[in-house]
């Protein structure tokens, strides 16, 4: 995040090594709501608060929310 020194907030996984790592498939989204999730997904990319990365064993699937109003 812009503006938040990184040892204020860091975010770290901690992992036991003799774990196993599972990567679970990508999930199916709706598509009325597919519109709506790539709109916010914009705006957080316009104003810099996320970045495209290339590949990483980390990402998860994203879940839209909406809100109490209903937005």
């Amino acid at each position: 995040m812009n503006g938040v020194h990184p040892s204020v907030c860091t975010h770290h996984i901690y992992i036991k090594e003799d774990r196993k790592l599972v990567r679970k498939p990508q999930r199916r989204m709706n598509l009325a709501v597919k519109d709506i999730f790539k709109e916010e997904l914009q705006k957080l990319l316009d104003v810099g608060f996320i970045y495209p990365i290339s590949y990483s064993e980390w990402v998860s699937p994203l879940v839209l929310v909406p809100k109490k109003n209903g937005k």
